[in-house]
């Protein structure tokens, strides 16, 4: 008589020959050690069993995958570990996955681009200071800018790692930052223009010209503010399937 198992993982059901009761097989999905029940529900008195040899075996050794099914069964298994109902709940998982993984490779870029920045900027604006007629005052808006870009580093750095974890704060601060820049550009076009009315084509189209990048990070992190709940919704099998991928 077959014994029923199934994965307490990703709750895939499969069969088992009786004579390989009490032993350790692995789920053919995601593989996990599994540990094959009694028919009747009840463990043997005695663990170990004579082996063939006329040594004493362990009764709870693991088993072969797939034990139970005939040899075309186990290579349909093998060729295809997943069904179509998993595969369906995988692709959709995946697409949940997508848009925050595109929110953290922004927020990555965005934190070299400004480490970089800062790593070359601020040696440069401390020289400069140091040759002005009014170091202190100058050395002290390097110290002000530098700490801010420093705040601004280690804010877009734990962005990334919160958002690459699903956590929803990461990509709603980062989208109302990035609105806050799109807003910055706009106002500072509109201000050049009131100062030199002649050249308001060439100062608006500069200003939006700024501000596409930060709207284009700001969209990226709405997406992924939308769609972590909808990951987290799915089964824990296929999360884990696609973090083990690095998806």
């Amino acid at each position: 008589m077959a014994i029923a198992v199934e994965c307490r993982r990703c709750e895939k059901k499969f069969r088992a020959k009786e004579e390989y009761a009490g032993r350790k097989t692995r789920c053919p999905v995601c593989h996990e050690v599994l540990l094959i029940g009694h028919p009747t529900g009840r463990q043997p008195a005695d663990a170990m069993k004579a082996g063939s040899n006329g040594h004493k075996v362990r009764a709870d050794r693991e088993a072969p995958l797939h034990v139970g099914l005939p040899s075309r069964q186990i290579q349909a298994k093998e060729d295809s570990p997943l069904d179509n109902r998993q595969l369906e709940v995988l692709k959709e998982t995946e697409n949940y996955r997508r848009p925050i993984r595109h929110a953290a490779i922004w927020f990555r870029i965005q934190f070299l681009t400004s480490l970089i920045a800062m790593i070359i900027l601020v040696p440069v604006l401390v020289m400069a200071a140091a040759t002005e007629g009014a170091p202190g005052a100058g050395l002290l808006m390097v110290l002000i800018f530098g700490s801010l870009q420093l705040a601004w580093v280690v804010l877009v750095y734990k962005a990334y790692k919160a958002t690459w974890d699903c956590r929803r704060w990461a990509p709603m601060t980062m989208f109302v930052l990035n609105m806050l820049g799109v807003v910055g550009c706009l106002l500072n076009g509109l201000f050049a223009t009131s100062i030199n009315p002649k050249a308001v084509g060439a100062m608006m189209f500069a200003a939006v010209f700024m501000a596409v990048v930060p709207a284009i990070i700001a969209a990226v992190c709405y997406r992924a503010w939308a769609a972590i709940p909808r990951f987290l919704d799915q089964p824990a099998w296929s999360q884990r399937a696609l973090t083990y991928c690095g998806l």
